[in-house]
């Protein structure tokens, strides 16, 4: 299996939205079967892949920009070649599940290994989510639910009713939300029980993506899950 990408306009529009470009360093890019993993500084490039049997280190090259994104070809004190190509368009790992901002092809002794990029925690930072929809069942008429990603591991917002902060991480296969703590205000009992089932799959969340339209989805669960827009 190969990681995957959405081609469409909406889905290449929402990965500008929330990354880099074009993409800063030190970047990283992934791929699966056969495993690859390449890391490119402003010092060289490392390319360790047929799952970690073979190696590539070379001077870092410039980028060349193309008309799908920006070209990078190295080559080795051996004088073997390697060409990344990186495009600004949102990718899945096929292994894991986890979404990056960008998509990558390197091609090296014939071969083509394709891939994602970038850095995951990209697609949340720098914006205010706001919750449009809850356990697929919408939300209460006027209420305000929030998520803010700070890119220091922390995450705050408002569930409705109260505030909630806390520390997040991104693991190998998602995010991984803890010691979450909210204010103490009541508010009508139906807000509070929406503030319950937020703070819920927000402290449990363990999947994030962007849809198609660019909406935040993040999931704790089959039936636990939230959906959420970038504020104006």
């Amino acid at each position: 299996m190969k990681a995957s990408s959405d081609d469409g306009r909406e889905q290449a529009e929402a990965g500008k939205a929330h990354s880099s470009w074009p993409p800063e360093l030190p970047l990283r890019a992934i791929g699966q079967e056969p495993g690859w993993i390449l890391k490119l500084t402003e010092d060289d490039l490392d390319l360790r892949y047929q799952y970690g049997e073979k190696r590539f280190q070379a001077p870092a090259p410039k980028p060349e920009p193309t008309d799908q994104g920006y070209r990078y070809t190295a080559t080795s004190s051996e004088g073997q070649e390697l060409v990344l190509h990186v495009r600004d368009r949102y990718c899945t790992d096929s292994m894991s599940g986890l979404p990056y901002p960008y998509t990558a092809t390197v091609t090296i002794e014939n071969q083509v290994l394709e891939g994602c990029a970038g850095d995951p925690e990209s697609l949340l930072t720098g914006t205010r989510w706001v919750v449009e929809d809850l356990n697929s069942q919408g939300i209460i008429d006027y209420s305000r639910i929030t998520i803010e990603f700070s890119g220091n591991g922390r995450i705050q917002g408002n569930a409705g009713c109260n505030r909630y902060s806390g520390n997040y991480e991104i693991t190998g296969e998602g995010i991984d939300v803890s010691e979450l703590a909210t204010t103490s205000m009541a508010c009508a009992p139906a807000l509070m029980k929406q503030e319950d089932r937020v703070l819920d799959t927000v402290a449990n969340a363990r999947r994030f993506g962007l849809s198609e339209t660019g909406a935040l989805e993040l999931s704790s669960g089959p039936e636990r899950s939230l959906k959420a827009l970038p504020s104006d």
